[in-house]
């Protein structure tokens, strides 16, 4: 088990000209801080490759989240052929300006929740482009907010592409409940 946290953000490919890669081929990461970023600066680029194990994006903190933002003003690239992601923040494939993110997934499982699922976020200025393309097992559960393609922010619309080749997508309505 590796724990990341719990207060700064993961970054995979932090800095203008820098390339990260993570490769998670088993056991369990925790990342507990705000965010997991890849590809988060202008020139960076951030890839994960991802064939088995568990990746748990969760602060723990009631009402907090962990967002996963692939191609934060960089390029962001996640392949997913195994195991299983639990995301409970957003989910944002290319977001910022000049940001490029793009997940692929062949198998496993990717669970998100809490906020939305989104493939080419808006920005004020300039417009990030995502591509989220699922084939082969993959199974995507979205149990709460929207799934938006090509969207959502201000200013510029984002470019956002959903290419569902073979898997399942499920869209889960959790309703609300009051104390």
């Amino acid at each position: 088990v590796l724990d990341v946290g719990p207060v700064e953000p993961a970054i995979v490919g932090g800095n203008g000209g820098s390339h990260g890669v993570l490769n998670i081929n088993g056991g369990t990461m925790n990342v507990r801080g705000w965010a997991l970023f890849v590809g988060n600066n202008t020139d960076a680029h951030g890839e994960v490759n991802m064939s088995a194990g568990t990746l748990n994006l969760d602060n723990g903190n009631a009402g907090d989240q962990t967002d996963l933002l692939l191609g934060r003003f960089g390029r962001g690239t996640f392949k997913q052929s195994g195991g299983v992601v639990n995301q409970n923040g957003w989910f944002v494939v290319g977001v910022d300006p000049t940001g490029i993110g793009n997940y692929e997934m062949s198998g496993g499982n990717l669970n998100v929740g809490n906020q939305g699922f989104i493939v080419g976020r808006k920005s004020s200025t300039v417009e990030a482009s995502g591509l989220f393309k699922m084939s082969g097992s993959a199974l995507v559960t979205v149990s709460a907010g929207d799934i938006i393609v090509g969207g959502e922010g201000e200013g510029t619309p984002g470019k956002g592409t959903m290419r569902i080749e073979n898997g399942t997508l499920r869209a889960v309505e959790v309703p609300a409940t009051s104390a």
